[in-house]
């Protein structure tokens, strides 16, 4: 007769859950463009955790004004894309993540926070590994010719994968879609006293060249040395709205220095394509399109690329011309009463998570990726089980993942 104690099926069911929510999350990284329909298993997953909950009665206010406040902003996208005569069609790619709020709230309800924080970090090792493998591959030559793996990685998995030459050495520019979102992983590391896979985070995002997100991944921890986690949350949350507003500022006052100056060429360094991309969506505006919106999947000529295209890395900027002004206010008071009733539960860490998002999608277009749902849809599901900063301070944390 095989015994099995109690304490050791709650630490199997814990694991399980962890690591179904790990290769998820993982699914939805390395797959984010859905071109082999691994970012739709990977949801699926997610999805299936809410299973118990979503004929649930019973609703928290708070909740439901940030998912009725999702769904404003779903419909705000849809109507500019009616007045702009913009297939309807085109718009559920860029709702999706909206919609996916409220799932990943209702599956988030079944997990701890330390199922959640080992089940990312899991996410976080595995996408990392796999960068590092095809570095590997490429440095190496095996298998397969690098020239045929750089264009199969190109031809398959959004981003941007090429061969440099520095001081006459091969160098490999391997950075997919969500490259950038393991700027979040690193602070989940940090938070919870994973240093070894802090480190290995920061390695992946440095090799894959990406300054900014280095800087976020340094940054972020300084602060919290500094101030401390619970005073920057409290910052975060009073300014973030006035934070998105000072990028709006920002990218005018990029327009108005270069707008008469700027010649775009065919070899143009990250800045520069930034401030051609911020010209151009500038000059598509005007004042109806600037508050209701060019429409979701609608198109805009850049001088980028010299040609149309439906998507910028300008994050924040990207948003009024899709949705409009009015639906960015609305996002943004979403963000911000997430923050706000998460820091009142004293989940200061959530809203550290979401910040990082934030500051990473300034150059990246993962705004609105379900990365962003997850990371809403958890501060939910924490704001509805959080009864006191005491329960929440004596939850263990496993930091062997």
């Amino acid at each position: 007769m095989i015994n099995v104690s109690k304490k050791s099926l709650i630490i199997n069911k814990s694991s399980i859950k962890s690591a179904l929510l790990g290769l998820s999350v993982y699914l939805l990284m390395i797959d984010s463009g859905g071109a082999f329909g691994l970012r739709n298993i990977g949801f699926i997953l997610i999805g299936m955790f809410a299973l118990p909950y979503l004929i649930r009665k019973s609703v928290d206010i708070k909740v439901a004004m940030i998912i009725l406040l999702s769904i404003l902003v779903s419909f705000i996208g849809l109507y500019s894309n009616i007045i702009n005569y913009v297939e309807i069609s085109k718009a559920f790619q860029w709702i999706a993540f909206l919609i996916a709020i409220f799932i990943f709230y209702k599956s988030f309800l079944l997990f701890s926070e330390r199922e959640f924080v080992n089940g990312f970090l899991l996410a976080g090792f595995l996408f990392s590994i796999s960068v590092l493998l095809v570095h590997f591959l490429l440095i190496t030559n095996l298998f397969i010719p690098q020239d045929e793996l750089l264009t199969v990685l190109n031809l398959f998995f959004n981003g941007f994968f090429h061969r440099y030459s520095i001081l006459g050495f091969d160098y490999f520019s391997i950075y997919f879609q969500s490259t950038l979102t393991l700027v979040v992983f690193t602070i989940i590391a940090y938070l919870n006293k994973s240093y070894k896979l802090y480190i290995l985070f920061l390695f992946v995002i440095a090799i894959s060249l990406s300054r900014f997100g280095f800087f976020v991944a340094v940054a972020i921890p300084i602060l919290i040395y500094l101030i401390g986690v619970s005073k920057l949350s409290k910052l975060i949350t009073i300014y973030i709205i006035p934070f998105s507003f000072t990028i709006i500022i920002f990218y005018f006052m990029i327009y108005f220095i270069y707008n008469d100056t700027f010649v775009a060429d065919i070899y143009l360094s990250s800045s520069e394509a930034r401030i051609a991309h911020t010209i151009s969506i500038i000059e598509s505006f005007n004042i109806y399109n600037f508050f209701m919106g060019q429409g979701l999947g609608s198109e805009f000529y850049t001088m980028r690329s010299g040609s149309l295209t439906d998507n910028t890395e300008l994050s924040q900027l990207e948003f009024i011309r899709k949705f409009g002004f009015i639906a960015f206010l609305l996002f943004h008071l979403m963000i911000f009463l997430t923050m706000y009733f998460a820091h009142k539960k004293s989940f200061h860490k959530a809203n550290l998570y979401i910040f990082t998002l934030y500051l990473a999608s300034m150059s990246n277009p993962i705004l609105t990726s379900l990365l962003f749902s997850i990371l809403i849809g958890y501060s939910l599901s924490r704001i509805l089980k959080i009864k006191s900063k005491a329960i929440y301070d004596k939850q263990p944390i496993n930091n062997n993942c």
